[in-house]
């Protein structure tokens, strides 16, 4: 039975009205935290200081959040400055990954938590950054296994 302010979304999903976080109650499986970025606008395409590397920035204005991600140029064709894209980040496999634009298994390489949370990672050996300006509690818990998965659609 979902909580006061959580609205049941599917069987075996419940979100909360205060955030893009879904939790999965799945039976006989442990919760897992999913962070969801609805709507994000890619702001930023650039070359870095690395032959045939991008350095793309995806912004959430409405989950307070900023990704930025470097990607190899073969990559980032997909990927156009102003495109509407939703990035999942979760600690499992992501079942709809090969529909994706980008799909990525990486590593947490640091978390800082406070009044935001900033996480620094890497996919690949290349550099991955998420900054959530107002995070919950739970959405570090994506985090916790030093794992993570990342999908844009």
């Amino acid at each position: 039975m979902p909580k006061k302010g959580h609205k049941v979304i599917a069987t075996g999903l419940i979100q909360d009205r205060r955030s893009t976080l879904w939790k999965a109650r799945l039976p006989g499986a442990s919760e897992c935290m999913v962070i969801k970025l609805k709507d994000a606008v890619i702001d930023l395409i650039d070359d870095t200081e690395t032959k045939r590397l991008k350095l793309v920035r995806i912004t959430s204005k409405t989950d307070g959040a900023t990704l930025t991600i470097e990607l190899p140029e073969a990559l980032c064709e997909r990927l156009s400055v102003k495109d509407r894209v939703d990035v999942s980040i979760d600690s499992k496999p992501i079942s709809k990954g090969e529909e994706a634009k980008l799909y990525a298994e990486g590593t947490l390489l640091r978390m800082v938590e406070g009044k935001a949370l900033e996480i620094m990672g890497s996919v690949g050996g290349l550099r991955v950054e998420l900054k959530i300006t107002k995070p919950t509690p739970a959405q570090s818990k994506t985090f916790a296994s030093n794992v993570f998965y990342l999908m844009i659609l």
